[in-house]
């Protein structure tokens, strides 16, 4: 039975892991990343001007879990512009109403912002939040400042990386047992591929299926394919940023 890696946090896994295994695979737990709250949160009055939120991260909702009742449900009427389903519904978890869905990629939520700008009064004095993470791939906030709107950044939890592999990754790409790898985030690719180079294992990676969920990761599994040495050319992209597009995506290639 052929290998595939889940590279999640651990917390996230679990279904995805059992809607895997359904479909006759040996799925590989190796979470490369732990999701933690900011030591200093976004000042709470940031928030409550902002005139909108954006998300590209369904972790942001646990930065937001870390304030105090009253505060987040103050929030909940705030419109909220999220990447991906897997984003809005974090946040309608949450309790936040007024959420508008972009694909996923960073064009489609600028353009759902411009869009929604313009029909708002007060067009040119309406201020946005950027919650995102320590690190990010692209800062959407700058790319709507770059398209004449006002929007700030603010770091609302932190992906820390792993040091090095998982023993069970490790092994099963250094006996080569490893058939696919998913990636929902670009740090984990990066972080996967900085792994394996430091570990001696980056010749293995041609061989491997890559399972993104978004266009954006896939553009990163390219790049960090080549900085091992590698022209990849097995990079699969969901439909949409959803666990049901992935396990599509995994039941259509993986035999």
């Amino acid at each position: 039975m052929k290998k595939i890696a889940l590279t999640r946090p651990l917390k996230d896994t679990e279904i995805v892991a059992k809607d895997i295994a359904a479909l006759g695979h040996n799925v590989v737990i190796a979470p490369l990343i732990d999701i933690v709250p900011c030591c200093a949160l976004p000042c709470y009055s940031h928030l409550l001007e902002a005139d909108y939120l954006v998300i590209s991260s369904a972790n942001v909702a646990i930065g937001l879990r870390q304030y105090k009742t009253q505060e987040l449900t103050s929030l909940y009427s705030k419109s909220v512009f999220a990447i991906g389903p897997m984003s809005a519904e974090a946040m309608r978890n949450l309790g936040f109403t007024q959420i508008y869905v972009a694909h996923s990629t960073i064009d489609s939520v600028v353009a759902l912002i411009r869009n929604w700008h313009s029909k708002q009064k007060g067009y040119s004095q309406l201020r946005g939040v950027y919650l995102s993470g320590v690190h990010v791939a692209h800062n959407v906030s700058l790319l709507l400042r770059q398209a004449g709107l006002v929007c700030d950044r603010h770091a609302i939890y932190n992906a820390r990386a792993v040091c090095t592999l998982p023993s069970d990754l490790h092994n099963c790409l250094q006996d080569r047992s490893l058939e696919a790898i998913v990636f929902y985030s670009s740090r984990t690719a990066q972080i996967f591929f900085t792994c394996a180079r430091q570990c001696e294992l980056h010749k293995n990676l041609n061989m491997l299926k890559y399972l993104c969920l978004s266009s954006n990761i896939s553009e990163s599994v390219l790049i960090w394919g080549k900085e091992c040495g590698h022209e990849l050319s097995q990079i699969y992209v969901a439909q949409n940023a959803s666990n049901e597009s992935m396990i599509a995506l995994i039941r259509d290639n993986l035999v």
